[in-house]
């Protein structure tokens, strides 16, 4: 790693209108997105990276585009110069960077379906869960699905199984987030997750 100290920026924005036809590096990240045929989720996956380049060279004092980016066997984009992980829901896109493996996740605050519970949940997260009040058990299988997300996407792997991940065995940390209208989850998976701060960033 290049970097001289611990450091870690963890930052979401609102998705709004970006002219898509300006290149983004690396050409080979800008080619993958542009072939996207869904035109809300390439405009997620456009404003992510540009909130990860703004991250890098505001706050890494890195040209990002003399950045080598390169993709592993499970699709996950990586550089040699920090860790990275990125999220994209509902009018919202979420970026982490550090010089330690991190993972983030976001989703937007809904209703999760109560059936959904033994695809999310280990044996023990299901026994929990059933201990709590009827109006509480929704949040919790929520902030349980980001968490995991968050921890998959910090240990890599090639296929998600969320029930087999035991989310007291990582440092995980979720907090509740405003932007324009909506309410959002955002879960970090990191050494120091209970000391990170979220940082809004009004415009990409």
């Amino acid at each position: 790693m290049s970097l001289q100290r611990p450091m870690v920026i963890v930052a979401y924005a609102p998705i709004g209108d970006a002219d898509i036809s300006v290149p983004l590096h690396p050409e080979s990240r800008y080619n993958e997105i542009v072939k996207c045929k869904n035109p809300g989720v390439q405009m997620e996956k456009y404003l992510v990276w540009k909130l990860l380049e703004k991250i890098v060279e505001k706050h890494f004092n890195l040209e990002f585009a003399n950045l080598r980016f390169t993709k592993n066997d499970n699709g996950q984009w990586l550089c040699p110069d920090f860790y990275f992980s990125l999220s994209h829901t509902d009018m919202l896109v979420c970026a982490a960077v550090s010089d330690q493996p991190i993972g983030v996740d976001a989703e937007l605050v809904r209703a999760v379906r109560a059936e959904l519970e033994g695809r999310i949940l280990t044996e023990k997260e299901r026994d929990a869960i059933k201990r709590l009040p009827p109006e509480k058990q929704g949040e919790y299988l929520l902030e349980s699905w980001v968490k995991k997300e968050s921890i998959f996407k910090k240990e890599g792997g090639h296929a998600l199984l969320p029930n087999r991940i035991r989310t007291d065995e990582y440092n995980t940390s979720v907090r509740r987030v405003a932007c324009g209208t909506a309410e959002y989850l955002i879960a970090v998976c990191h050494d120091r997750a209970d000391e990170i701060e979220i940082n809004f960033v009004e415009e990409i």
